[in-house]
């Protein structure tokens, strides 16, 4: 929906693969004013609750309590409100509000998040180049990857038998 409020159909997001929901998990949407993405969470009935209610429409936080196509004036509701807000609009609307959101980080700001810094989930070479730190870590076997990048060929190079 190219120059509407694109609603995800990811995960447990999506009820019997046919309609997005807003509860249990919540609702992505792309914001065409600036072409960013914002992600809604609904985990919580008292967000879904929160959200409707700060923005003039607390009747509809009933259809929210179990996912399916009823809820289709919730997700049309949230498409009108957010369709021309920027992100920065809707991070400084809810930010005031008791809700679950957050922006959809792009890499480059994904990579300068504080969390991410402090988990040491950015490695740097020797040439100053950033790198993504294995994710997956542990105690006894810490990763170490390689940050050399390979030589001309070497990946295609035969194996070669040691000389005895």
């Amino acid at each position: 929906m190219k120059g509407a409020v694109e609603i995800a159909r990811v995960g447990t997001f999506e009820h019997h693969g046919q309609v997005p929901a807003v509860h249990p998990v919540g609702l992505l949407a792309e914001l065409p004013a600036d072409g960013r993405h914002l992600a809604l969470g609904g985990q919580e009935a008292k967000f879904v609750r929160n959200l409707l209610g700060a923005l003039g429409r607390p009747e509809l936080a009933p259809l929210c309590e179990r996912p399916g196509l009823h809820q289709q004036p919730v997700v049309a509701f949230l498409e009108s409100v957010f369709r021309a807000k920027t992100l920065a609009q809707c991070l400084e609307l809810l930010s005031k509000l008791d809700v679950c959101y957050g922006p959809v980080n792009t890499l480059p700001e994904a990579l300068r998040d504080p969390n991410v810094l402090a988990r040491g989930m950015v490695l740097e070479d020797s040439a100053g180049r950033r790198h993504i730190a294995p994710p997956i870590r542990f105690k006894e076997e810490p990763a170490r990857p390689s940050l050399r990048e390979p030589r001309l060929g070497e990946s295609s190079e035969p194996e070669r038998e040691p000389e005895a």
